[in-house]
C-alpha cells in the first residue's frame, strides 16, 4: 500500500451541489520516510499550502512525484488526479489538484467517478 497525504477542498459536490469540503487522496509528497519526527504521509493540507518533505539538497528531494499518475502541464504545473469523497454526502468522486514544486497551487476539476479524467491514470 503506497503511502498518502489528504487535501481539503471547498468546493461544490458534484452530487448534492452543497458547498462542502471534498477530501482528496494524493500520492504526491507521500512516503512512509520522513526526517527528525515527521513522516511525510496521512498530513492534511488545503489548497495553497506546502507540502511537508525533504530540503532540496536531500538525495530524496526529488522524489516527490515519483511514483504517481501525474500529468505534466504547461509552466511547470503538474497535475494528479485524485481519489476525493464528499464530507456532506459521501460521494465517491474525482479532483485533479495542480502542484508547482511542493505547493497545492489550484483544484481544476471535481467530479464523479463515472467521469474521471481522461489525461489521468485511475
Amino acid at each position: 500500500m503506497g503511502a498518502y497525504n489528504w487535501i481539503l477542498i471547498d468546493a461544490i459536490c458534484p452530487n448534492c451541489g452543497k458547498t462542502s469540503v471534498i477530501c482528496a487522496q494524493t500520492h504526491v509528497g507521500a512516503t512512509y520516510s520522513g526526517n527528525d519526527n515527521t513522516r511525510f504521509h496521512d498530513n492534511y493540507y488545503k489548497p495553497g499550502d506546502m507540502l511537508l518533505w525533504f530540503d532540496r539538497a536531500h538525495p530524496s528531494y526529488h522524489q516527490w512525484k515519483q511514483g504517481n499518475h501525474i500529468n505534466v502541464l504547461p509552466d511547470n504545473l503538474e497535475s494528479e488526479c485524485c481519489y476525493s469523497k464528499c464530507t456532506t454526502c459521501k460521494l465517491e468522486c474525482y479532483a485533479v489538484v495542480a502542484f508547482n514544486d511542493l505547493k497545492i497551487t489550484q483544484v481544476e476539476i471535481i467530479g464523479t467517478l463515472d467521469k474521471w479524467s481522461e489525461t489521468h491514470y485511475k
